[in-house]
């Protein structure tokens, strides 16, 4: 006995170049094949009512296969928006509770009806903020399927919706990126969330240039967030208040309906500075972060691994997990160890590889690359970035020299202070490769003591360090954005012949 088991789409709903409300959607990887609605709805006091007029008439659902966009369609004269779901068919009692039985292809509203209520309970009011509303004609023509993780975390290009035009490759990109959001307290409401206030401002301007997809680094949500004083006791309540907390931030709910984003997490899923140790201590909260960051970042089951990397025309991007992958340090394993594990390491040098030369390539994720700190500089056992793991430092730097890898940026989060450096590799054999690092400021990070400060960056720097075919140079010029300011950042990507032209800032005040 199976039943349908209800989900968001992975990617989408996006709209497709018909003049009928209709949209393309993909199913979740690692569910299999999916069926596809998309229901007429109302929505009164955030709550999402279906706006079926015959509550006994089947509705028609739409075969989804996996890694395929699918169009799904809405009555246009039914309801004030439209909500796409996508049912899964899994043995009964396998995955949850938002189960309906179908019948071949056709499910009956009431049966929608009691998923939605159970998907209420869990996401309220962000539920309401996936209403995709009416009038539901697209708005300036087509919009081509973009890519989306590959259940294996192989490369898989964006399927192409039926009827869509294909588009030339892209001579610009515009992403924002982000880590770090703080929670709230009773008087800090509003400047908590005033960064991604900021964002969705933007996102309603058509005087200025606009991101296309929202990069989460990590720290989305602060699971330590008291340092124990007055977190909840039970470890289900402090895995799951603080998503709770996270879904009620308005402008986040805006942002998302917007554009498409792409979360990775850090220690903060977890605990503060989350790393193996000897007596594997913290066993049980890392399985409880990764579960909460599978079930609210994600909206995926566990797949077999955290990082993945989603494909485009002219630009490709790469989320690195730098955090639950690391392996144990201590003194006798700090020149080995590794923070991307074997797996990750070989598949992001692969994909590095394997992309067009003058494409450019995005690796994002938690730790900062580059600059380096100066406190601990000699003894960096105990940083928390890449500088506190050389070995997978030197040999990612070492890799981009020997093979030749330009267009390469690396984005990060989590030191809580923005900076953009220009990075100069010099081979033993005098080749010379340039890349890039930025660091986005926190969202918001209201206790100083926990904040990077600039004086700590080792700017300008130059340093040398051993690689597989010998002695290496190293050199870093860039800058700090301003000090203590909190704030999403904006990347501004253009192509310039064979290479791109990066301009990065973080987002201040629009008026």
């Amino acid at each position: 006995m199976s039943k349908l088991y209800w989900q968001f789409p992975w990617a989408g709903p996006m709209r497709t170049d018909s003049p009928a409300p209709e949209w393309a959607v993909l199913p979740s990887p690692g569910m299999g094949d999916a069926k596809a609605v998309c229901i007429p709805v109302t929505v009164q006091d955030s709550v999402v009512l279906l706006a079926v007029a015959d509550r006994n008439q089947p509705i028609a659902l739409v075969p989804a296969p996996l890694g395929v966009w699918t169009r799904v369609a809405g009555d246009p004269g039914k309801g004030s928006g439209f909500l796409c779901l996508l049912g899964y068919d899994q043995p009964e009692g396998g995955l949850g509770e938002n189960y309906v039985v179908a019948s071949g292809l056709e499910v009956l509203p009431a049966d929608v009806d009691v998923a939605l209520r159970k998907l209420h309970d869990q996401l309220g009011d962000k539920l309401a903020q996936r209403v995709l509303e009416a009038p539901a004609a697209p708005v300036g023509g087509a919009q081509p399927a973009r890519a989306a993780l590959a259940p294996t975390g192989q490369v898989e290009r964006s399927e192409a919706v039926p009827g869509a035009t294909t588009a030339p490759p892209p001579v610009s990109v515009t992403l924002a990126f982000a880590s770090c959001q703080y929670a709230s307290g009773l008087m800090d409401g509003i400047p908590a969330q005033a960064s991604l206030q900021r964002l969705a401002e933007l996102l309603r301007r058509k005087d200025q240039r606009r991101p296309e997809r929202l990069l989460m680094l990590g720290d989305q949500i602060y699971a330590d967030a008291t340092a124990g004083l007055l977190d909840p006791i039970r470890l289900d309540d402090r895995y799951r208040v603080p998503y709770e907390e996270l879904m009620r931030i308005e402008p986040l709910g805006d942002i998302t309906a917007k554009i498409h984003s792409s979360w990775m997490l850090d220690d903060h899923e977890i605990v503060d500075n989350w790393e193996p140790d000897l007596q594997d201590s913290q066993a049980d909260l890392l399985q409880r972060g990764l579960a909460g960051y599978w079930t609210h970042q994600r909206q995926s089951a566990p797949l077999p691994q955290t990082w993945y990397h989603l494909e485009h025309d002219g630009w490709h991007l790469f989320m690195v997990d730098t955090r639950t992958l690391r392996q144990l340090r201590n003194v006798a394993t700090f020149e080995t160890a590794s923070m991307l594990g074997p797996r990750q390491t070989q598949e992001l040098e692969q994909w590095l590889l394997q992309r067009p030369p003058e494409d450019l390539k995005l690796v994002a994720g938690p730790a900062m690359l580059l600059p380096r700190l100066i406190e601990h500089l000699e003894e960096p056992l105990h940083l928390d970035g890449w500088q506190g793991y050389p070995a997978s430092q030197h040999r990612l730097l070492a890799f981009l020299c020997d093979h030749g890898i330009e267009n390469a940026c690396f984005l990060s989060g989590d030191a809580h202070l923005g900076c953009d450096v220009a990075i100069t590799l010099t081979g033993p054999d005098g080749k010379v490769v340039t890349t890039r690092s930025i660091h986005t400021p926190a969202l918001y990070a209201p206790l100083p003591f926990a904040n990077e400060q600039p004086w700590n960056l080792k700017l300008p720097d130059r340093f040398a360090f051993p690689g597989p075919r010998g002695t290496y140079q190293c050199e870093v010029q860039g800058k700090v954005f301003l000090p203590h300011q909190d704030g999403c950042c904006l990347l501004e990507a253009d192509r310039a012949g064979t290479h791109w032209r990066l301009a990065a800032r973080v987002l201040g005040d629009l008026s």
